[in-house]
């Protein structure tokens, strides 16, 4: 199913998938304490994914531009010690 497009009219695709209760709990907690959405989270971590699999594969990095709520950005040299988001 997909999902309304932004504002901005960048195209988006509705993911749903089920995940343990507890984690779910402990995530929204997460997020509020971060002060950021769980879309945001999720969104931060999915480009964090992906930029790191075109850094390794030699790849350009993609950027946050289609997504302008996600205001945190990383770059592929993080180390995986880094704080998410």
């Amino acid at each position: 199913m997909s999902a309304k497009p932004t504002a901005a009219g960048v195209v988006q695709k509705r993911l749903n998938f089920d995940v343990p209760a507890e984690l779910a709990h402990q995530f929204k907690a997460y997020a509020a304490l971060e002060g950021k959405s769980q879309r945001e989270i999720v969104i931060a971590f999915m480009q964090r994914c992906v930029r790191r699999s075109h850094f390794e594969a030699g790849l350009p990095a993609e950027t946050n531009a289609a997504h302008p709520a996600v205001t945190h950005h990383t770059h592929p040299e993080d180390t995986d010690s880094d704080p998410l988001p």
